[in-house]
């Protein structure tokens, strides 16, 4: 059961990365280390590792929002980010 939860759980993340790619860091270029999550929630800290064994749509999304990415002319998500940046008065 614990099992099942986990592959569940993972396929919930993936939906929610897909429907707001900008609120997640891409770092599938930029690893800190092997190990490290491919792509990391900004606000959240929640993980995803690419695997093998994702179903097909996993991978067609992917390449999807990464050719929307190039077209921008970048490949860092978090510049569509919604979210204005903060400016303070001193």
């Amino acid at each position: 059961e614990a099992g099942m939860e986990k592959y569940e759980n993972r396929f919930y993340l993936w939906h929610v990365y897909f429907a707001n790619p900008y609120e997640w860091w891409d770092n599938r270029k930029n690893k800190l280390y092997p190990g490290a999550p491919d792509f990391k929630h900004k606000s959240t800290g929640e993980a995803l590792w690419l695997d093998p064994k994702d179903p097909p749509w996993v991978k067609k999304q992917l390449q999807r929002i990464d050719s929307m990415m190039e077209e921008r002319g970048s490949r860092d998500l978090g510049s569509l980010s919604r979210v204005s940046t903060w400016v303070y008065d001193e």
